[in-house]
């Protein structure tokens, strides 16, 4: 299988699926329901997702903080990807922007 990775924006077509993916694997077991609100960090971040066809299956939000350091505050895959080395292709990705 070969996984697309691309860089989205909160504007973009993708990112309320985004969105989601990061509420059903971060929030959602914790009882936390979904919220409309954005995180100001959110609008000024990179957002790599993951794409198995058309299907999100991964994400990955990364905060830059200067022009040589940043934080991921985020990073989300699918339940039936996990295990599989999708977590890990999505960080060298991002490493490699």
């Amino acid at each position: 299988m070969v996984m697309k990775f691309k860089l989205i924006t909160p504007d973009g077509p993708e990112y309320d699926a985004e969105r989601m993916l990061r509420w059903e694997v971060l929030a959602k077991p914790l009882g936390i329901p979904p919220s409309a609100e954005t995180a100001s960090e959110e609008l000024h971040s990179l957002h790599l997702i993951a794409l198995d066809g058309k299907r999100l299956v991964g994400c990955v939000c990364f905060h830059p903080e200067s022009n040589s350091k940043g934080r991921i505050f985020e990073m989300a895959v699918s339940e039936e990807y996990r295990g599989r080395g999708f977590g890990r292709q999505l960080l060298h990705t991002l490493e490699r922007m």
